[in-house]
């Protein structure tokens, strides 16, 4: 009988770990997951014009573009 209760105290403790190292994994996937939402709050989204050797941000590409266009609108 007490060979019963000892396993089922390793038992015990082994679905504890289990549910700690689980509750870590969750926790630091959690945190992972935060970090990438906040880098998507400010997208760096860039674009090589043809011939060009830099890149440049889609905004400042698209602020150029959108000026050129008025200023043939005109």
């Amino acid at each position: 009988m007490q060979t019963n209760k000892m396993n089922d105290s390793n038992s015990s403790e082994k679905s504890q770990m289990n549910l700690e190292e689980m509750l870590h994994l969750y926790w630091k996937e959690i945190q992972d997951l935060k970090k990438e939402v906040e880098r998507l709050k400010t997208p760096k989204l860039m674009y090589r014009r043809p011939g060009a050797s830099a890149h440049e941000k889609i905004t400042d590409y698209l602020d150029d573009v959108d000026k050129r266009l008025r200023v043939l609108e005109r």
